[in-house]
């Protein structure tokens, strides 16, 4: 695959993230989605195919199949999404549904993924991956003291402070 995903999880995530790659997540099914054509990734233009699909996710989390979102965006070489350790551990600790535990990952991967669709820039959006997962964390109803933090924060104007203090908290093991 061409998702270039910086795995820096716990079995756990990793087996999340297995989940919804195979659709175990429920929702609407969804066949495969084709990949960008080479020149679009190599141009840096707009990936129109990949922001619908992310949109389409995020708009309404329970009904669409993540794993086909998952597919768009691993289907691009352009983009890139590093997923802390502690992402499922810290953030998302309180929520016990794996289920929905499953869609906010798949909301952090899509949250980040899509300004890079866009600006055809491949590079990390940490803060951007959790705006994606308060979209779903709204949208499922929840409520855990991290995600309001972050919550908070984004109703402030200050999500982008927040990423990046609550990484330098919760540094993920050296990958070397």
């Amino acid at each position: 695959m061409a998702f270039a995903v910086v795995y820096d999880v716990t079995m756990k995530s990793a087996i999340i993230v297995v989940a919804l790659m195979m659709g175990g997540c429920g929702g609407k099914a969804g066949g495969p989605v084709a990949a960008p054509e080479p020149t679009q990734a190599q141009t840096g233009l707009v990936n129109a195919r990949g922001v619908e699909v992310i949109d389409g996710f995020l708009a309404d989390p329970e009904n669409v199949n993540p794993a086909v979102m998952l597919e768009a965006v691993s289907n691009d070489g352009a983009v890139e999404v590093k997923v802390p350790g502690a992402l499922v551990e810290a953030l998302f600790v309180g929520v016990e549904d794996e289920r929905a535990v499953a869609l906010l990952f798949a909301g952090f991967v899509a949250g980040n993924a899509r300004p890079q669709f866009v600006d055809g820039v491949k590079r990390d959006r940490f803060a951007s991956g959790v705006e994606g997962a308060l979209r779903v964390y709204v949208a499922l109803g929840l409520s855990t003291p991290a995600m309001e933090e972050a919550r908070a924060a984004q109703g402030g104007g200050t999500l982008d402070a927040w990423a990046s203090e609550w990484l330098a908290k919760h540094p993920s093991p050296s990958a070397e």
